[in-house]
């Protein structure tokens, strides 16, 4: 890959890190039922962590002249991405059965009524929907896309992280 192109790539993940990293402050500050527990913590000081790191970097690079190396990091970024997926999977599937809880992730809201959840995964948040005489299926956004995806009983499809919820 050129190193142009591999500096305009590493330059859009850095802005959509700093993006990702924002929201989630946002959320950081919240008090009640949507206070942040310790995995939330953790996962922020992750995306901030990179988000601020990794412009220090290619600013680093820039004044020297270099070129950015991510042979070696790349195929790992891309093996964890498949491992997310796969377990976002096996989440979905476990989430939708008589067990009612995922194999792979942790709860992190509930409706009242029992019904739809909210997990955390490895790189994933799944929303189960489950409503009586209504939505019954998955909703996954992976954390390095800045889209959803769903599979439910009354739509199928892709939306952006950032539209509201039609349903």
């Amino acid at each position: 890959m050129k190193p142009r192109i591999q500096a305009t790539l590493a330059l859009l993940l850095s802005l959509y890190l700093a993006i990702l990293a924002g929201g989630l402050l946002v959320l950081a500050w919240q008090s009640g039922p949507e206070a942040m527990d310790i995995w939330a913590w953790i996962i922020l000081g992750v995306h901030v962590g990179a988000a601020v790191v990794l412009p220090v970097l290619l600013f680093r690079a820039w004044c020297q002249k270099r070129t950015i190396r991510m042979g070696k990091a790349l195929p790992w970024a891309v093996r964890l991405m498949y491992l997310s997926v796969i377990l976002a999977i096996c989440d979905s599937w476990a989430a939708g059965t008589d067990r009612r809880d995922t194999l792979f992730s942790q709860t992190v809201w509930a409706m009242s009524d029992g019904g739809t959840r909210g997990y955390n995964g490895f790189g994933y948040c799944l929303t189960y929907h489950r409503r009586l005489g209504g939505e019954f299926g998955p909703e996954v956004w992976f954390w390095f896309t800045p889209f959803r995806l769903y599979y439910t009983s009354s739509r199928v499809g892709a939306s952006w992280v950032w539209t509201p919820d039609q349903a």
